[in-house]
């Protein structure tokens, strides 16, 4: 068997390079994106849990209670809820 081997040219390794490089900085873009998602993602959840809680809180204060069978007064709070533990946050 054979093995077929070349050096390359100066100029193909530069545009090796410069294709790396293109692909470097388009990574660091992404992760940048991806950072920031994240970082509206936390604040986004901080504000539903607040809004959750001052919502458990209005009930506490009124004596509300949900109807049999239900385990929230509003269907809005149970998904709420339910988003809140799907994404890690524990709903209270």
């Amino acid at each position: 068997m054979t093995k077929n081997t070349r050096t390359l040219t100066e100029q193909e390794i530069n545009e090796l390079n410069a294709e790396i490089e293109r692909l470097q900085k388009a990574k660091r873009a992404a992760l940048a994106i991806a950072d920031e998602r994240s970082k509206e993602n936390v604040d986004l959840r901080a504000a539903l849990q607040a809004l959750v809680d001052q919502i458990n809180d209005y009930e506490r204060v009124n004596n509300l209670a949900p109807n049999p069978g239900r385990t929230e007064c509003w269907d809005s709070v149970a998904r709420a809820k339910a988003l809140l533990i799907s994404v890690g946050t524990p709903a209270s």
